[in-house]
C-alpha cells in the first residue's frame, strides 16, 4: 500500500471514547491496600560532584520504608550505549537527574521525605 494515500485519512482509535469520557483505566488509577509509593529526589544542579547524600532526616519521616541512592544500584542504562546509572553516582550530569528514590506508605509521606 502506498504510504502517501494514508495522509489525511480519518483514523478512529479504539480507546478514544473511553479517554474522552474518563472511563479509560491507567496504571495510576489502581490503588490497593498495601501499595507503596515512590518519589524521586532530583538534582537542582546541571553539573556537580556528589560528595555525600545524607538521608538520615528523610529516613525518620513517618511511613518511609526505604531510600535508594546510586550506591545501591549498579545497573547502567542508556538508549545507545548503556553507560549511565539509573540514579546518579559520584556526579550529576544534568539538571533534574534522579539522585535518590524514596519509598513510603503514601504519596504524601514520600513527598514529605523528599522535601527533607
Amino acid at each position: 500500500m502506498n504510504q502517501s494515500k494514508q495522509i489525511g485519512i480519518k483514523t478512529i482509535r479504539k480507546d478514544a471514547w473511553d479517554k474522552v469520557t474518563g472511563k479509560a483505566k491507567y496504571n495510576n488509577d489502581t490503588i490497593t491496600s498495601n501499595m507503596l509509593h515512590g518519589r524521586m529526589f532530583i538534582s537542582p544542579y546541571a553539573h556537580a560532584l556528589i560528595k555525600n547524600i545524607d538521608i538520615s532526616k528523610a529516613e525518620m519521616n513517618k511511613g518511609v520504608r526505604a531510600i535508594i541512592t546510586g550506591k545501591d544500584s549498579s545497573v547502567l542504562t542508556g538508549s545507545s550505549i548503556e553507560d549511565r546509572p539509573i540514579l546518579a553516582r559520584d556526579k550529576v550530569r544534568y539538571f533534574g537527574e534522579p539522585i535518590a528514590l524514596v519509598i513510603a506508605d503514601s504519596e504524601q509521606e514520600a513527598m514529605a521525605a523528599v522535601d527533607q
